[in-house]
């Protein structure tokens, strides 16, 4: 199935919001490099996809890993964050696409 390129172009301004949202809540508004390369890695991870991505897939991520060992006492505020960014973007698709 073709996805249209503006539905990506949709998904990487939601994915730099997010970067946004974790880098103000966990990181004192600092930019972070790992954030940085975690929404690289998912963005091309559902683009090599076309949007057919697991939770489990996102979750084997490195820089999703290396998030969370960088997070420290915010480990399972990344953890719900990136399930809900999960929930709301890649589940519809998937449905939406590929049911």
């Amino acid at each position: 199935m073709e996805i249209n390129e503006e539905y990506y172009d949709n998904l990487l301004v939601a994915i730099h919001q997010f970067e946004n949202m974790i880098n103000a809540n966990v990181f004192d508004r600092e930019p972070n490099a790992i954030v940085k390369q975690f929404g690289n890695e998912l963005f091309n991870l559902c683009k090599s996809n076309q949007l057919n991505v697991s939770l489990s897939a996102v979750k084997q991520l490195g820089a999703y890993n290396q998030l969370l060992d960088e997070a420290n006492k915010f480990k399972n505020y990344i953890i719900e964050q990136v399930e809900n960014f999960y929930y709301e973007w890649f589940e519809p698709s998937a449905i939406e696409f590929y049911n």
